[in-house]
């Protein structure tokens, strides 16, 4: 064999080997979760939380002592999904609460969901695909979980005989992913979204993330398509919180605090301006998923308002 020809053979043989290689990283440290069963007392992501982790742990320790049911479904395309269920009055709401990415429920969204309980309503805490008690180790940014939510809200339409009305609700992944879902046919029933935080859509979140590490977005983005298509056999262009919401004929509430870096306000601003019946509530110099614990006042009041609107 010619000598040139052989080392084009060799060079290509590599370059798809560290095409593998890189791709690999990538999906081990964007999308694989390995902390099945961690605790909501671990440290949160993000240094900002540092000051309200007293808050956020006396909630979510107050919330785990409150009695549940575990439900478990099955998800379109086979994985065991799990929620904890809260019964509250029968002809109050239904509230199905979604925390964030490679997060924790308790440590999320223990402040929806003991306000959503106090306030009499009925209430699911779910984990999503990748997380807790919910199959797959791998976190598909609300890609997949969307159908999953689709799930649940069918389930818990159906166990309530169609009778109640439900309200989807998500924190940062969790709040892109009720958005992801608005489009899709949900239940009758589900009659307005609340989402905290949310992204515009997968790639927007990741290329803020690679652009926060100080990396070439434009050079690492190809890779990241790649590492899609090879380990979660799907597109980052499958759906968008934008393109979701411009289909949509559900109320939609959104809160993000301004000075948030994880999850920029813009993106916010991006999805309003998707849909004019969307109403954004801004929290003045609040970092990102901490609107609750800076103003909580605004924060309940204003979802106090939008889900008595639409129960009606």
């Amino acid at each position: 064999m010619d000598p040139i020809i052989l080392s084009l053979i060799i060079i290509f043989i590599v370059l798809i080997i560290a095409v593998f290689i890189f791709t690999f990283i990538i999906y081990r440290i964007a999308f694989y979760n390995d902390k099945k069963s961690l605790s909501y007392k671990e440290n949160p992501l993000f240094d900002e939380f540092e000051a309200f982790l007293d808050a956020i742990y006396e909630r979510a320790n107050e919330l785990s002592k409150i009695p549940y049911e575990d439900i478990y479904i099955k998800s379109y395309d086979g994985l065991t999904l799990h929620g904890r269920f809260y019964k509250g009055e029968d002809d109050k709401n239904i509230h199905i609460h979604l925390h964030g990415y490679k997060g924790e429920a308790y440590r999320d969204t223990s402040s929806g969901v003991l306000s959503s309980i106090k306030d009499g309503n009925n209430t699911l805490m779910v984990d999503l695909r990748g997380h807790g008690l919910s199959g797959s180790k791998t976190v598909t940014f609300g890609l997949k979980d969307r159908y999953d939510l689709r799930e649940w809200a069918r389930y818990m339409d159906e166990r309530f005989n169609h009778k109640n009305n439900i309200f989807l609700m998500g924190i940062s992944m969790g709040g892109a992913t009720v958005l992801m879902a608005s489009n899709l046919d949900l239940p009758k029933s589900v009659k307005g979204i609340i989402s905290d935080c949310p992204y515009s859509s997968v790639k927007d979140i990741i290329l803020n993330t690679v652009r926060n590490m100080g990396l070439n977005g434009k050079l690492v983005y190809p890779f990241i398509l790649l590492t899609c298509r090879l380990y979660l056999g799907i597109s980052l262009n499958d759906s968008s919180a934008v393109e979701s919401v411009k289909e949509t004929k559900l109320p939609i509430l959104i809160i993000h605090g301004t000075s948030d870096t994880y999850v920029p306000y813009k993106m916010s601003e991006k999805i309003k301006e998707a849909n004019e019946n969307i109403e954004l509530v801004s929290i003045k110099g609040t970092m990102h998923g901490l609107s609750f614990f800076v103003d909580p006042k605004t924060y309940l009041d204003k979802v106090h308002e939008f889900t008595q609107k639409y129960s009606e």
